[in-house]
């Protein structure tokens, strides 16, 4: 009998029916997560799985499950749900000088499921980094007032050694070799202008699994 008859015969059972269910699959199809929600699936991952993504997984059912819970409507929990909670708790300082590039850039990251800020220079991404626990700083190197080199090492003096906000830089510059010239001003990495979206959430994803405790 496999876990999913297994899942359905608790379901139907008295006794045993608010026991809460995860499936565990090798095989991930398409449709599986509404099939399995209908019948009282309380969570679906695929494997292989890491000991974290079980560990929230099964955190996330308690929770969405708790009588404190008011939700009306069923939800499966699945790897991608706890993706998008943990991006929700990733606050990302942007600064931009930029109107257009800053507008494109925070939308995007908004519907990405990040938590931003903005700042249109460095001294006022300087300010609000004092005022809050960003994770994630993307500095453009080119801003008026305080550029993104000045503002990069008055936060790491900041920072002392005790901490280490990852600074990813912005820049239009195509010069071979600038990605250094960024790293050795305190920066953490790089993208280039015009922003791939697509890169720079990858980078963005990068670094916040680098700051994951391991298993």
């Amino acid at each position: 009998m496999d876990g999913e008859h297994t899942m359905i015969i608790i379901k139907n059972s008295p006794e045993i029916k608010n026991v809460f269910v995860i499936i565990l699959t090798s095989l991930g199809y398409r449709g599986d997560v509404a099939r399995l929600r209908k019948i009282g699936c309380d969570g679906y991952l695929v494997k292989p799985i890491k000991q974290s993504l079980l560990l929230d997984a099964i955190i996330t059912v308690f929770n969405i499950r708790s009588p404190k819970n008011d939700q009306t409507e069923k939800h499966i929990v699945t790897s991608h749900m706890i993706s998008e909670q943990k991006f929700q708790q990733i606050h990302v300082l942007l600064a931009e000088d930029n109107p257009i590039n800053q507008k494109l850039v925070a939308t995007l990251l908004k519907k990405s499921g990040y938590n931003v800020d903005t700042a249109e220079n460095g001294i006022i991404a300087l300010e609000m980094f004092g005022k809050k626990n960003y994770d994630i700083v993307l500095m453009d190197v080119q801003m008026p007032l305080k550029d993104g080199f000045e503002t990069t090492k008055e936060i790491r003096k900041i920072e002392g050694k005790e901490k280490h906000t990852t600074i990813i830089a912005m820049t239009a510059h195509a010069l071979k070799g600038y990605d250094k010239i960024c790293l050795q001003g305190g920066m953490d990495d790089y993208i280039s202008k015009p922003i791939d979206s697509k890169a720079m959430l990858k980078t963005i994803e990068k670094w916040i699994k680098i700051k994951e405790p391991s298993e």
